[in-house]
């Protein structure tokens, strides 16, 4: 089922923050079939994750981007690399940078600075939870399902269409979609 979130116009950068089991990272699916010539780069990808602390260090981030831009090993510059992503007009989608901002924030201001260089060469979408740190950008919050919405899932995953049982998971749940 998909509850869609409509997409915003933006000029260069995107922050879409939303608290955690809101449906980030499930929206980046809805994201990267509208624009279908991206790069994704997510920071969490699992609790099985093996590589987690290597993609939250900057240099392990511009070794991949290198990799999924030029498909090979060669080093090359960030400046490179950004021309590159200007060529081949991507829009670039970052998932989960508040694992960053939370757990390597040494790096942090890296990628603050390479977001705001990227965004002079291509659109650029980040979803995080709510960072301490502003990123100057136009910024979209994901918000509970409304009761339309909840019933909807219900209706679909879950074959509920008794309204009172609805209405009761609504009222439990406030529309928190990771509860619902």
């Amino acid at each position: 089922v998909t509850i869609s979130h409509k997409l915003l116009k933006f000029d260069k950068l995107l922050l879409i923050e939303g608290k955690p089991g809101i449906g980030k990272s499930h929206f980046v699916n809805t994201l990267t079939k509208e624009y279908e010539n991206n790069i994704l780069y997510r920071f969490w990808v699992g609790n099985q994750d093996r590589d987690y602390q290597e993609r939250l260090k900057f240099e392990n981030f511009i070794r991949d981007l290198n990799t999924k831009l030029f498909y090979d090993q060669n080093t090359r510059t960030i400046e490179e690399l950004l021309d590159e992503l200007k060529v081949e007009k991507k829009t670039f989608i970052i998932d989960g940078l508040d694992h960053v901002e939370n757990y390597n924030n040494s790096d942090f201001d890296s990628f603050i600075n390479f977001i705001n260089r990227a965004k002079d060469y291509c659109e650029i979408i980040v979803l995080s939870r709510p960072l301490v740190s502003k990123l100057d950008c136009k910024k979209h919050t994901l918000e509970n399902w409304n009761s339309k919405q909840t019933e909807k899932v219900l209706k679909e995953l879950f074959h509920l269409s008794e309204y009172s049982i609805i209405g009761e998971i609504f009222k439990i749940s406030q529309g928190y979609p990771i509860i619902v």
